[in-house]
């Protein structure tokens, strides 16, 4: 997770909070395809297969937890 950049780590912490990738290029004032292109790096990065690989990987490294209720 020390690897990915500041905007891939934004980008995470919203895809671990259940956010969609419209909600997170409206939240960060980028397009859905730039969001697109940063997931793809991202999960390059961490090693992850899938979205969900990656979110497991933020929820180990306190990133994300299970919601809180």
């Amino acid at each position: 997770v020390g690897r990915l950049t500041r905007r891939q780590l934004q980008i995470l912490e919203s895809l671990a909070a259940g956010r969609l990738n419209k909600q997170i290029a409206y939240d960060l004032s980028l397009t859905e395809r730039t969001v697109k292109m940063h997931r793809a790096a991202l999960l390059e990065r961490l090693g992850a297969a899938t979205t969900a690989d990656a979110i497991r990987i933020a929820v180990e490294a306190d990133l994300a937890g299970p919601p809180k209720a």
